[in-house]
């Protein structure tokens, strides 16, 4: 693994850690309140944040993208993914969800051969496989019906491996920091837009809806936005690695060590429920890091998109 390659792996490693950091507090939180009111409190904590942190980690052209409309793209895809991704975790099963979530390195480099025109090998297609396989022994694989919820779940897994292409080109164009903005920027837009129409625009059309606005909107508590202000410090740390680690690394190379996630799951699930890995889920672990470790020892597969 040449030094590039190693720092892209470990961004993203980390980035993961403080994705699932955050995930245990959204987790928490939503039995209060509705996915779609987290994070929009979330993104505008987020997105402060950033913008605080501006005039010490970037110049003034941060927002002058070579790619907005792919920003934009890329920013609505995370929304749209993470949306499902919440939605889903409040009414399926939390093992069934992450067998299907974790699909999307399996899409992603699928979607890396006709838009990034990655050439990826037979070797890197048999380890990927094979680290899907260890995924599936970590949480413990069984058949899953395709009703509403898995589908949205399936949607989520979809949605975020797009948004994994779409940075691995911004890449090659944008500064890390520039993609962490905007993303947090779609977010905030995004989110504020789904409670409006949830809380205003949805109850006037449909007067006779089932659902109240209280559904969608409660004043958070002050420790419950301390709460939303910590992970919204995760989220930003997250942005900022994942964008670094995939213009590091191609798609192909990172996308096995998405799985380090079951990882950090595990570790966190032990930490806050006291929650015990068992010997299936330490195979499938060392599955996972093994066949990581491989594939980043292959040879880089060679990109030959402009």
């Amino acid at each position: 693994m040449n030094k590039t390659t190693g720092s892209g792996v470990l961004s993203l490693v980390f980035g993961l850690g403080a994705v699932l950091s955050q995930d245990v507090l959204m987790k928490t939180l939503s039995i209060h309140y509705s996915v779609f009111q987290l994070l929009f409190v979330r993104s505008v904590f987020a997105l402060l944040i950033l913008c605080c942190l501006l005039p010490f980690i970037s110049d003034s052209k941060v927002l002058r993208s070579n790619r907005k409309g792919l920003q934009v793209l890329r920013g609505s895809l995370q929304f749209l993914s993470f949306s499902c991704y919440y939605i889903a975790l409040k009414s399926m099963p939390l093992l069934d969800l992450v067998t299907i979530f974790f699909t999307a390195p399996l899409i992603a480099v699928a979607l890396s051969v006709p838009i990034l025109k990655e050439r990826v090998t037979a070797k890197h297609w048999a380890a990927i496989s094979l680290g899907f396989v260890g995924a599936l022994l970590m949480i413990g694989a069984q058949g899953l019906g395709f009703h509403g919820v898995t589908l949205i779940a399936l949607s989520a897994a979809v949605l975020y491996a797009g948004s994994v292409v779409a940075t691995r080109v911004l890449g090659e164009s944008d500064q890390s920091v520039t993609t962490a903005l905007y993303t947090s920027i779609m977010y905030a837009v995004l989110a504020g837009l789904a409670v409006s129409a949830l809380v205003y625009v949805i109850p006037s059309i449909m007067p006779n809806s089932a659902s109240s606005t209280t559904d969608y909107w409660v004043t958070p508590t002050i420790r419950h936005l301390g709460l939303l202000a910590v992970a919204a410090v995760a989220v930003c740390i997250a942005f900022i690695v994942f964008a670094f680690a995939y213009r590091q690394a191609p798609v192909s190379i990172l996308a096995p060590w998405e799985y380090s996630a079951l990882i950090w799951g595990g570790v966190l699930g032990y930490l806050f429920w006291g929650e015990l890995p068992s010997t299936v889920t330490i195979i499938g672990a060392t599955i996972i890091v093994s066949t990581g470790i491989y594939i980043s020892r292959l040879k880089t597969p060679e990109l030959v998109y402009e």
